[in-house]
Parts: C-alpha cells; structure tokens; sequence
C-alpha cells in the first residue's frame, strides 16, 4: 500500500499540473482503486504549476467537492517548482515532466522525487521514450530506484509514432523502499 496520515488521508501530489486536465480520470480512479477498498479513508490533492490556472483550477475544486464531497479535496496553486518543494505525499503523479528541455528541470526534478514519503510511489508518464529515458536519469542520478513502463495501449506501434499520449511511465521509489510492484 501507499503511506497514509495517522488520520486515514492519502495526499496525492500533482507537480506541473497546468490545467489538471486529468482530474476527471484520476479522482474516480482513486476512489475506486484507494476509498472504496477501504485502503485509505479520505485523498487529498496537492497541484501546482509555475503558471496559474484561474479558470480550471477553481473549476476542479469545486467538481471535487461536489462529486466526492468530504472523501476528496484538492488544493492547487501557482508554484515554482525549481525553487521550492511540494508538500509530501504518498503518490506522486508527474504528467508529461519536460526533462529533455534541461534548464530547471533537474532542480524541479529533485524537489518533485524528495516530496514523496517513504513507502510511496512518483510516476512520470511521458509521450516518447527518450522523454521517459531522461526522467530515469534524472531519477537515478538522484539515488530513486525507477523503471519504465509502456502501456499495453500502444503493443506493436513503432516507437517513432507521434502522438503516442502517455505512452511511457517511469515509476520511481525512494531509495529505502521496495522495489516498484509488479
């Protein structure tokens, strides 16, 4: 399972959310694979990007509360990730980290890998391989045992193919936990 709070709460962390277009997948998602087998008893949400969102960010607070009422909150905000660190959580979903640009990337890299509790999970899932290649380097670099994951969704397609969304995933632990699950 995934560390939780002494009070039952998963808190999930969301770093380079933009516009947290995943929420509608994620939070059904996790209520049926964390709330409703009784794994944790609330999930609470930690998004932040370097631009603030101020349509879609109220937005998905206000879906969230309305749909998963006290089980779920979500907190997003405007933040640099290269100069300051997220919260901790327990799972950690990175959608889309663009290490390949460098620049920032492997202090935001840093910060996102050192918020997850010991015990927990950060996934970054990228478009194309080499994407998913320099989030293992900056993993590694950092002392994060990690390995990649391709989604059965794109079996057989050329390596090559543009538009492959999501394609990769690099699942990455904090040094003293196990390794990721099978």
């Amino acid at each position: 399972g995934l560390p939780t709070t002494g009070d039952g709460v998963l808190h999930v962390g969301v770093p380079f959310c933009q516009e947290l277009f995943e929420a509608p997948f994620l939070l059904p998602f996790l209520k049926q694979h964390v709330l409703d087998t009784g794994l944790t008893k609330a999930i609470s949400i930690f998004g932040c990007d370097i631009d603030a969102q101020p349509f879609w960010w109220p937005t998905w607070s206000g879906w969230v509360s309305q749909n998963f009422g006290s089980m779920a909150k979500v907190e997003l905000r405007q933040q640099d990730l290269a100069l300051e660190a997220p919260p901790k959580a327990g799972l950690v979903l990175g959608v889309h980290p663009e290490v390949t640009k460098g620049g920032p990337w492997r202090s935001i890299m840093k910060n996102v890998l050192e918020s997850v509790l010991p015990g927990g999970l950060c996934v970054f899932a990228t478009f194309y391989r080499q994407e998913a290649e320099a989030a293992m380097e900056s993993c590694r670099s950092l002392g994060f045992p990690c390995e990649l994951r391709e989604s059965p969704m794109y079996a057989g397609q050329a390596a090559s193919r543009v538009g492959t969304f999501l394609r990769y995933s690099v699942l990455a632990r904090p040094p003293s936990a196990a390794p990721p699950p099978p």
